[in-house]
């Protein structure tokens, strides 16, 4: 028989009283063992292809900034398209009236030492608007349709606001001109291209469209905290509001949608009444005086 010499070696070792662990080190191994020449594995720094271009954050698209002169000839032709477009009327009865209501509004305004122009628009046209810097304008027709100075001076905080805030010229997208701009623009130029297409823009916006619907609440709000700060009804322009949108609601294709900025105001109104509980001065026989003393155009 021919033993095999794994076999035999097997044997030997059994003979001798050696137990085979499997996996088992016979020989301890330091732990700074290294066999020679032997290196440890260090990671490749990455390489960017040359084929491949760098990635870079894509570049905001921005339009270009305009000069003060440039908006500064804007509202100046913005101005004259809308007292062009509906005439001044100047009747010194009324033009007082409206700057001793202003005035009277003004002192409790974050900026009650400006002086504001106010002008009476020559039209039926129920319209109001501010013009910057410092101009109120608010029409014949509108003055017909109130019922007492509480509503007149709901009107006037109102464009005061938007004066103070600049809200024309942010839906406009317009910077506001710098205070030596705006104070030597006596005698602007003639507006130039881009010029006459932003007065454009900002008339329509003033005698047609409106703020957009953010900033007309923000001018709602803040109007009626002006007039309840002067010791006026703060629901003057609320009142004055609702009959126009009644009116308007009878021939309108979605009535419920004239009435979410009346009901956003009337929201806030309540909560201005109580932070103002003094303010309750409608004076309906001062505004009928005035209204009466006034001639009435044809």
């Amino acid at each position: 028989m021919k033993w095999s010499p794994l076999f035999l070696a097997l044997l030997l070792i059994a003979g001798a009283g050696c137990i085979i662990e499997p996996f088992s080190s016979p020989v301890p191994v330091p732990a700074s063992y290294a066999p020679e020449g032997y290196k440890p594995y260090t990671a490749p720094a990455p390489t960017v292809a040359a084929s491949q271009p760098a990635v870079t954050a894509p570049v905001a698209q921005t339009q270009p900034q305009l000069d003060d002169r440039t908006v500064e000839q804007a509202l100046a032709a913005t101005r004259a398209h809308v007292l062009n477009r509906f005439g001044v009327d100047n009747d010194p009865q009324l033009n007082e009236y409206l700057l001793l209501v202003g005035s009277l509004v003004t002192i409790n305004t974050p900026r009650p030492d400006v002086e504001y122009t106010y002008v009476l628009l020559n039209t039926d046209q129920p319209v109001s608007c501010a013009l910057w810097p410092k101009t109120v304008c608010v029409s014949r027709g509108l003055l017909r349709q109130m019922q007492d100075e509480s509503e007149l001076a709901g009107v006037l905080a109102r464009e005061i606001s938007n004066l103070i805030s600049a809200r024309t010229l942010k839906a406009a997208n317009l910077p506001v001109p710098a205070a030596a701009a705006t104070r030597h623009a006596t005698q602007p130029a003639p507006p130039s291209v881009a010029a006459s297409r932003i007065a454009s823009r900002l008339t329509d916006m003033l005698a047609k469209e409106g703020l957009p619907p953010d900033l007309e609440q923000a001018a709602d709000l803040e109007g009626a905290q002006f007039a309840a700060a002067a010791k006026y009804a703060p629901d003057g322009f609320l009142r004055l509001l609702t009959r126009r949108q009644a009116a308007k609601s009878a021939s309108a294709t979605q009535p419920g949608a004239l009435w979410e900025r009346i009901k956003t105001l009337d929201a806030n109104v309540k909560i201005i009444a109580k932070a103002y509980p003094a303010s309750d001065a409608r004076l309906p026989a001062r505004f009928e005086a005035y209204l009466k003393a006034a001639p009435v155009k044809p």
